[in-house]
This record gives C-alpha cells, sequence and structure tokens, in this order.
C-alpha cells in the first residue's frame, strides 16, 4: 500500500525568498508544496530553506522546475 502522506524535499534554496517564488509556481499548477525555513536566526549558520511536496507529486514537481528554471 502506497503512504499518499509521505513528504519529501523537493529542493532546498539559500533564501525564504527563493523558495517563496518557487512555491508559488508549484501551488499555481496545483502541486501542494510547504515551505521549511532550516536557517537559524541566532546562530550564523544556513542550513537551507526547504520546499516540502507530497512524494507522490514530486516528479511532475521536479518537471515542473526544469521546465521553468533553466
Amino acid at each position: 500500500m502506497v503512504d499518499t502522506n509521505k513528504t519529501v524535499v523537493l529542493i532546498t534554496y539559500n533564501t525564504p525568498e527563493e523558495a517563496a517564488i518557487v512555491a508559488g509556481m508549484l501551488r499555481s499548477n496545483g502541486i501542494a508544496c510547504e515551505i521549511e525555513n532550516r536557517n537559524n536566526l541566532y546562530v550564523p549558520t544556513f542550513n537551507g530553506v526547504d520546499i516540502i511536496v507530497f512524494e507522490k507529486d514530486a516528479s511532475r514537481a521536479h518537471q515542473l522546475l526544469s521546465q521553468h528554471l533553466d
């Protein structure tokens, strides 16, 4: 049985602004996604900003990214 609620990290960006632009593009194409900011404002470490999608949508999301970000 496939877990339709499983999520995966689609891509990681350096800034929340970059992630927000891509998340908006994904959402406008019907792909639900969340942004998870792993950067720490209090310690100077930058771990990135992840865009998380449902595993069932990951292939389509990768296709959209390759079409729009090349």
